[in-house]
């Protein structure tokens, strides 16, 4: 055989085929070699013998379905820790009013909210082009709402310029707010509608939450200082007290001082206002003082229309200790 392969091709194939056949018979003989045994390991479940009895180690923890131990109070302290103003909820209702229109209105309602004991309500109105949502998140007010147990609502009025439905004045939606195009169809005025709102929301809050009759309140800033003594005037049996805020104030255009005489007022007005003058607030003083109105004024010195109480807590404090120390069953200071 290996002649013939010499003959036939030659010297240097024969050599390629002899190195050929004997990496072959390497390989067969390594592949024929026993695999070495792995000792057995009596605590290595792997390589231990197979056995009748239960294994020696335990068995490995199951794992925890539901909240690890701990966990829910550890939810119960985030909650405590967070602001109260993280709690504002901001929400819609279908105004039917206005074709189904998708109103908002935002609330708090403290964290220890319980339905089986009344609570008080302070109702806040808006300035001009101030949203609900702003307006409740003026600084310290859900802070304050929290700390002394009050629900706040603050409605729209329809529309963030409708001056609550005040006669002869305010304006409807504008060009892109939703309603816009569908307010010419409806039956209602601007002016009714603003107060349809305001009183539907009113009237929402009463029958979701436990409120006490006896301690219904009510301010707004600006548009919604005026907007304050109109409801006072329009609904004096419903407040236990009003705190207007660079509102102007009595108008027997919009709030005669004889609607509300029997009203407990504080009126808070900034010295150096521009928008809302201090001599206007001064004059409805003036008006209370002498029809007999009960109230009590604060002009702060230096302070304009808006900063003084949107961005300081310590003026709010001045609203909520005056609410405190009312109710309708309580004579008024």
């Amino acid at each position: 055989m290996k002649s013939l392969i010499r003959l036939t091709f030659g010297k240097p194939f024969f050599i390629l085929s002899l190195c050929w056949a004997l990496f072959m018979a390497c390989a067969l003989n390594t592949s024929a070699q026993p695999k070495p045994q792995t000792p057995l390991n009596q605590n290595n479940p792997a390589t231990a013998p197979a056995t009748s009895q239960a294994p020696t180690q335990p068995a490995p923890a199951r794992p925890i379905i539901g909240n690890p131990a701990g966990t829910a109070a550890g939810f119960q302290q985030l909650a405590k820790d967070r602001l109260a103003s993280d709690f504002i909820q901001d929400r819609f209702y279908r105004f039917k009013e206005a074709d189904g229109l998708w109103q908002p209105y935002s609330i708090f309602v403290p964290r220890n909210y319980d339905k089986s004991k009344k609570w008080p309500l302070i109702v806040n109105l808006h300035g001009l082009n101030i949203t609900a949502v702003q307006q409740i998140r003026f600084e310290g007010v859900a802070e304050l709402a929290e700390k002394y147990g009050y629900i706040v609502v603050c409605p729209t009025g329809y529309s963030v310029r409708s001056f609550w439905g005040m006669p002869n004045i305010g304006r409807g939606l504008i060009e892109g707010e939703p309603g816009f195009e569908n307010e010419k169809s409806l039956k209602l005025t601007v002016q009714e509608l603003a107060y349809a709102d305001t009183m539907n929301v009113f009237n929402l809050v009463k029958k979701e939450f436990n409120i006490d009759d006896t301690r219904i309140f009510l301010t707004g800033h600006s548009m919604g200082g005026a907007g304050a003594y109109f409801y006072a005037a329009k609904h004096p049996e419903i407040w236990a007290g009003v705190a207007p805020i660079a509102g102007g104030g009595i108008d027997d255009r919009y709030a005669p001082g004889e609607k509300v005489k029997n009203l407990s007022f504080l009126v808070l007005q900034g010295e150096k206002d521009m928008i809302i003058p201090a001599a206007a607030s001064r004059a409805s003083v003036a008006k209370m003082k002498e029809l007999g109105i009960k109230h009590s004024y604060i002009e702060v010195p230096g302070a304009d229309h808006e900063v003084w109480i949107r961005h300081t807590p310590a003026n709010w404090v001045k609203v909520f200790e005056f609410f405190n120390s009312l109710s309708k069953e309580t004579p008024k200071p």
